[in-house]
């Protein structure tokens, strides 16, 4: 009697695959690895193994989630500046206003000048305790 032959049985649940594009996206967008694993729906060390056996730097070797998402983080931060720059010189004075300060220093202090005339009370919380500033002092 012939029996069948048993196949090799695998161990672990099945390999979660990534879409890099998405990935790319997701860094783009500012996500952070939390929410790039939930989006896979997977935990956080999926997505740093699979981006360590995808991305590879200068050397060939395994870039980290860290360095990959900075890369692809920075792109998106400058995409973003640069429509921020576009609304501002399209005449938009919110953005100005925010890329002024930004950039430039500018700020919306402003600062208040009183005279007192007469003596100036602190008060130190409690009555008895309060003091008397005066300008021969």
């Amino acid at each position: 009697m012939m029996g069948k032959k048993k196949e090799p049985k695998t161990m672990g649940r099945p390999r979660i695959e990534i879409k890099y594009d998405e990935f790319e996206k997701l860094c783009y967008y500012q996500a952070t690895l939390q929410e790039i694993a939930s989006w896979f729906d997977c935990c956080e060390r999926t997505i740093e193994t699979r981006v360590k056996e995808h991305y590879l730097d200068e050397d060939e070797k395994a870039m980290s989630f860290c360095d990959v998402s900075a890369r692809l983080r920075g792109k998106g931060k400058i995409s973003l500046r640069r429509k921020q720059f576009q609304r501002g010189m399209e005449g938009s004075d919110k953005m100005l206003i925010h890329l002024g300060k930004q950039y430039l220093g500018q700020s919306e202090k402003s600062e208040v000048e009183h005279t007192v005339k007469g003596p100036l009370v602190i008060m130190m919380g409690e009555e008895d305790e309060s003091k008397e500033v005066n300008d021969d002092d």
